[in-house]
């Protein structure tokens, strides 16, 4: 009985040993990853202007989607420039915390960016008569499967691209954003005001300051 008591002490001594080791090594690579992400938002600095509905990133001024719907093409660059800055943090902010995203981007950090949906299937890129993306391709038959990898979508838009592509990058964009917060378990109530800038602001101050933080 002496024996098989000092054998569970030792098993329990050892277990504790174990689970202080992990601790201080999961201590460790928060710490690299909070330095990391500091460092990021350092190079991409998010802020809300003045009037409060207007965000800006690295002075590239992005307003909410549904207003970059509306956007006059005057204001293309402006607006293209800060979708190409958020590209590029959230994909670093995405290898920093090993989150999986479910796009591809090319382009990340310019003013031509653009976003590939990496769930799109064949059915989806056989898809709806009208909506095809840059890549474009045959659809029907043999020439639908040759073009069944997924297609692009711009993250800027000209008089040459029709609208409903730079659209549909937004949503895309919007859509990963939100898969980012869930699996980081910031599955709370979410706000954002429609703002991508916000969302990825909100997703920051939650990982610096904790779940309950806002943005």
């Amino acid at each position: 009985a002496d024996l098989a008591a000092e054998a569970a002490a030792q098993g329990r001594a050892a277990a504790h040993a174990a689970d202080h080791a992990l601790h201080g090594l999961w201590m460790q690579l928060r710490c690299r990853q909070m330095r990391m992400m500091h460092e990021a938002c350092t190079v991409y600095p998010i802020e809300k202007r003045s009037n409060g509905k207007v965000w800006a990133i690295r002075d590239q001024t992005l307003a909410g989607i549904d207003a970059l719907k509306r956007m006059d093409l005057r204001e293309e660059e402006n607006v293209s420039t800060a979708l190409g800055f958020l590209t590029h943090l959230v994909i670093t902010l995405a290898g920093i915390l090993e989150v999986p995203l479910r796009f591809a981007v090319r382009d990340a950090g310019s003013s031509r960016s653009c976003v590939r949906d990496l769930h799109e299937t064949f059915d989806a890129v056989a898809g709806p008569a009208g909506v095809a993306g840059i890549a474009g391709g045959a659809r029907g038959g043999a020439g639908a499967r040759a073009a069944a990898s997924p297609r692009e979508w711009p993250l800027y838009y000209t008089r040459d691209l029709k609208k409903l592509q730079f659209d549909t990058a937004l949503r895309l964009l919007q859509d990963a954003l939100l898969q980012f917060a869930y699996s980081r378990g910031q599955v709370g109530e979410w706000q954002c005001n429609n703002n991508l800038l916000e969302c990825v602001q909100l997703i920051l101050c939650r990982e610096f300051f904790g779940p309950e933080a806002a943005g």
